[in-house]
């Protein structure tokens, strides 16, 4: 064998080896950033998953809170076609009341608001404050028991009863 030969021989094994080894590495970049996409997917769902958690918990829980805070204070009532749970305080010799009630705006999405008033001032539902937005919001009085709903966009509903030490209000309208 000449040594032009055996030249010829020895590039066409490097250029070989050469080609293998940039498409092994090819191979790792191309599987590396489909990881890194599945990677992107997941967290992405997780992230959505955890916001609504947190919404539907803030807002269950703050509607809740300010239930038990005032037990025996409360009242459900319907007022120009709302459902508006009314919780009174009586600050020395005045009366106030804090409205919570779900309604839908001039879009068509619905939101849980909140009106604090004096307790002889009519309900207005454009004077509420967003307390959050939700899909859909109920509350339901059965005696001592408050039943409440929540359904988040995605359809998915979501219930907290409670039950009031008191079983029928102090106050009434």
């Amino acid at each position: 064998m000449t040594q032009t030969t055996r030249a010829r021989r020895l590039g066409h094994k490097h250029s070989m080896s050469g080609l293998f080894v940039f498409l092994l590495i090819g191979a790792y970049m191309v599987f590396s950033l489909l990881l890194v996409l599945i990677g992107v997917q997941a967290y992405k769902g997780v992230v959505d998953r955890t916001d609504v958690n947190s919404q539907v918990r803030t807002t269950v829980s703050y509607v809740a809170n300010k239930v038990r805070a005032a037990d025996g204070m409360v009242l459900l009532k319907e007022e120009q076609g709302l459902t508006v749970l009314t919780i009174r305080d009586d600050y020395d010799e005045d009366a106030y009341e804090t409205r919570i009630y779900f309604n839908k705006d001039e879009s068509g999405q619905g939101a849980l608001y909140e009106q604090v008033a004096a307790a002889d001032e009519p309900f207005d539902p454009d004077l509420g404050e967003l307390v959050s937005r939700v899909h859909a919001f109920s509350m339901t009085q059965n005696g001592y028991l408050l039943e409440l709903s929540m359904t988040t966009a995605a359809g998915e509903r979501h219930w907290l009863h409670l039950r009031f030490r008191t079983e029928k209000p102090i106050f009434t309208t």
